[in-house]
């Protein structure tokens, strides 16, 4: 989406004489999107059937974009050449009445600026009964036709599966929050992503906003990629405010805070940190690995002491003995950690061989003499 807002952006059916590279994300990442659209629309069976069916018409030929439309359905280029031949994606802003009507406008986004098209939408509108895959908006503003009335729960663009980007109004994202646990983590993650990029646009929402979002997933919902998708964002937001000591003092209590909460609910808290040195990849799953890690990661990051401590510690016996200082989930963000607090000695040591292309990813870090 960030290719397809900047300034080399271009239609997916590339024109004769485009003199750039035509095999750039655009063509790959929004191409493979577009895919995913399609199939969340059609079912995905029915799309990799008609795939099947095209590649077979066509093998040992050439083709153009329309006969792979075609090859979709009767009528399917009708619907998605507004796609293809359109730089850009829209927006689509939710607006809810006070009588319960949900309206929602769309605004396409095309560098940094508004365009002109209006695109065929597929609402994907997730319900209590399930995903409701066949309303599709054609207008620039409409009604939702779904029944999702009043403060019933809906979240459109299910599994974050469209190419396009929804901003909610801050009281039904707050709904959301408190209803996470009827959202997939790709609905959430998507979510997320959509707050965070309209508010970064002053598009009717605010840092607030997402900071009201976040915190309520993170107070209702114990999954790792929202918890990875809410640390992001708040790590985002403290960039955005790096100047301003106050905010990023108080988003790394934030972080303390609800890290804490977690913590406690999930029984970490005991020893947590002492186990977190050991090699925790034995005997649970990559997920809860990789969630042990982020946990550490971000609690130091965030002013931990005993976090820090232990990241210290696994950098000093790191050093030592190699990855059997801890779970590989584990050593690599404590290292990061561990050199960026350390003293002296440890930001002094010279890594070399297998240690210093493990080390690689953390490269990136201020080294002090």
């Amino acid at each position: 989406m960030a290719a397809d807002l900047s300034p080399y952006a271009h239609a997916l059916k590339i024109p004769k004489h485009y003199e750039h590279d035509r095999f750039d994300d655009i063509s790959y990442q929004k191409g493979s999107s577009m895919l995913r659209m399609i199939g969340a629309y059609m079912g995905e069976k029915h799309l990799i059937g008609r795939v099947r069916a095209y590649l077979t018409a066509h093998q040992f030929g050439t083709a153009k974009t329309e006969d792979f439309f075609d090859s979709l359905g009767k009528g399917t280029w009708d619907i998605w050449k507004v796609w293809a031949n359109s730089a850009g994606h829209p927006y689509l802003l939710v607006n809810e009445t006070d009588g319960g009507e949900i309206y929602l406008t769309q605004m396409h986004r095309i560098g940094d600026s508004e365009g002109d098209t209006v695109f065929p939408i597929p609402l994907l509108v997730r319900t209590e009964t399930g995903v409701d895959k066949a309303v599709m908006m054609t207008g620039k503003t409409e009604r939702l036709k779904a029944d999702v009335r009043g403060s019933r729960f809906y979240c459109l663009n299910a599994d974050g599966a469209g190419f396009y980007r929804v901003g909610y109004t801050p009281e039904r994202l707050r709904k959301l929050a408190a209803q996470s646990y009827k959202l997939t983590p790709a609905d959430i993650t998507g979510i997320v992503s959509d707050t965070h990029t309209l508010a970064s646009e002053n598009i009717q929402l605010d840092a607030s906003d997402v900071l009201a979002l976040v915190s309520g997933l993170m107070d209702t919902n114990d999954n790792y990629w929202v918890w990875k998708a809410s640390y992001d964002t708040i790590s985002s937001l403290k960039e955005v405010w790096r100047a301003d000591a106050d905010i990023n003092e108080a988003l790394a209590q934030f972080i303390l805070d609800k890290t804490a909460a977690r913590l406690k609910r999930l029984g970490w808290s005991q020893n947590y940190w002492k186990a977190a040195q050991k090699n925790i990849d034995i005997g649970e799953d990559d997920l809860s690995v990789r969630f042990r890690a982020m946990t550490l990661y971000e609690a130091a990051r965030a002013g931990d002491k005993a976090a820090i401590g232990a990241s210290k510690e696994i950098t000093n016996t790191f050093f030592k003995t190699g990855m059997a200082a801890a779970g590989g989930n584990v050593w690599r963000h404590a290292l990061q950690v561990g050199i960026q607090h350390g003293g002296e000695e440890e930001v002094s040591r010279r890594c070399t061989g297998v240690q210093a292309l493990i080390l690689g990813d953390v490269s990136g870090l201020q080294w002090r003499a």
